[in-house]
């Protein structure tokens, strides 16, 4: 009877200790998961308080490391949306340049591949080809 008893006894010890093992994994658990869901829900209340019109606006663009390039095409994709004409800066500054200024200008771009000739957001698409895909 004895031996049966201590037998119970260790029986029951070890499974106290698995007992307690499995709770603190449990609890573990379930804080680890409270935290990963705290740390989501702070970072969506974080984003939300951005508007389309403030993170479409060039100087939140420039500041989240996006291009000035970018941040033009953005603007200009706004303008035709919403019916109006939108020329960069440059585009602005060759449209008011001379006349032998914009030759050049085109001369220029015509056979430097990387040369800016300000067409690449402002063009009318053609099906049939012509000497300006060239």
């Amino acid at each position: 009877m004895t031996f049966l008893c201590k037998q119970f006894i260790i029986l029951l010890q070890y499974l106290k200790k698995k007992i307690i093992i499995l709770h603190k994994e449990v609890i573990m658990k379930k804080q680890l998961l409270l935290i990963a869901l705290a740390a989501m829900m702070l970072q969506l209340q974080a984003g939300a308080s951005v508007t389309v019109k403030e993170s479409t606006s060039p100087a939140y663009l420039h500041n989240s490391g996006y291009s000035e390039q970018t941040a033009d095409i953005v603007e200009v994709s706004k303008a035709r949306s919403n019916g109006r004409t939108y020329y960069t800066r440059g585009e602005r500054d060759l449209k008011q340049s001379n006349g032998f200024v914009r030759f050049w200008r085109k001369f220029y771009a015509y056979f430097d591949p990387a040369g800016e000739d300000y067409s690449f957001y402002h063009h009318d698409t053609q099906t049939t080809p012509s000497y300006t895909d060239l």
